[in-house]
């Protein structure tokens, strides 16, 4: 019974509104009666009185608000800590769910035969998966080799229902030790291709990546945390294919050298050592992919603030666009 068997988490805070859309997506679908826990990371909102809005109205309900603000790494690994059910399922608070017309998926789930049950694409359809339309499962060296961007995938949270056991000891000890550099199961991952996990492609996207509120990052302390957990994969070719694909190349992105030059002008004081510390983290062969970069990185500071001067001009006094800020949320990291 799929009440048995699946349990659903939701990692939440400060986002009241979004919770409660996604708890009413959830009370509106076949998974009312399985087992729903939302873990709130001591929310300042009106997150405690949503969560308890609910709680008469699913047979199965749990509530868990933290004494202090964890981490919203943190905050994950905790739930999957607690799961207790084969499967688990952690969302996020603020992503939009299709929870209707699944069979696919519960059948998936009840049949017990599958490690990982994916279902979604956080790039809204950018992901070249093969989809199988028969319910026939693939392994995740086959996704790797047909080209498809499997960590990209399956970095996106939502996106996985997955063994709990599986996620065992070992990924979460790993995980704790990895998750400031925002990338959370990223032993899970790991240990996905290393014993090439039996995976289903759901038949529709169940989860839509969103992004409501500013990313507790910049993008190139992002990049800095990728490169970092990338070099903890074991299979030398995913290991660089994800180098090159993830990392370097969205760097030449016109948008993505400009905000070069912002991590240079307001975080200086790590701009250099981060640099350093990626080129060195990579391959010999990822070296001469991201050898490009260099003349940009090394452009000097007043330049990249007279550039930023520019296009501030243009877009506020010619094009009349209302001003960007940069805003770093950290309540979130």
């Amino acid at each position: 019974m799929l009440e048995q068997q699946l349990g659903i988490s939701i990692i939440t805070y400060n986002r009241d509104k979004y919770l409660n859309h996604t708890l009413s997506s959830l009370l509106n679908s076949i998974f009312k009666k399985c087992k729903i826990t939302v873990y709130d990371n001591c929310s300042t909102d009106e997150t405690q009185t949503i969560s308890e809005k609910y709680r008469s109205l699913f047979p199965n309900y749990v509530v868990i608000r933290h004494r202090i603000n964890i981490g919203g790494g943190a905050n994950y690994l905790r739930a999957v800590e607690n799961s207790d059910t084969e499967y688990t399922w952690i969302l996020a608070d603020d992503d939009e769910y299709d929870l209707q017309d699944i069979n696919d998926v519960v059948e998936a789930i009840e049949s017990g035969h599958y490690d990982v049950i994916s279902v979604a694409d956080p790039s809204g359809g950018g992901v070249n998966w093969k989809w199988n339309n028969s319910g026939v499962g693939k392994r995740a060296k086959e996704l790797i080799l047909e080209g498809t961007k499997y960590f990209y995938h399956f970095n996106f949270i939502s996106c996985l229902i997955f063994k709990t056991v599986l996620f065992d000891s070992n990924c979460i000890r790993i995980s704790y030790e990895f998750f400031t550099h925002n990338i959370v199961n990223i032993e899970f991952i790991n240990k996905s291709i290393n014993e090439n996990f039996n995976v289903y492609l759901s038949k529709k996207n169940l989860v839509t990546f969103t992004c409501h509120l500013p990313p507790p990052y910049t993008l190139v302390k992002q990049w800095y945390g990728f490169i970092h957990c990338f070099a903890k994969f074991d299979d030398p070719h995913f290991r660089d294919c994800i180098v090159r694909g993830k990392g370097a190349l969205k760097l030449y992105k016109t948008g993505n050298i400009f905000l070069l030059a912002v991590e240079k002008i307001f975080f200086k004081d790590r701009f250099y050592p981060m640099m350093v510390d990626m080129f060195l983290s990579i391959s010999w062969k990822s070296r001469f992919f991201v050898l490009p970069l260099v003349p940009f990185v090394l452009v000097p500071t007043p330049v990249f603030r007279a550039m930023r001067y520019v296009y501030r001009f243009i877009r506020e006094k010619i094009l009349r666009l209302p001003p960007q800020t940069l805003f770093i949320d950290t309540s979130r990291d």
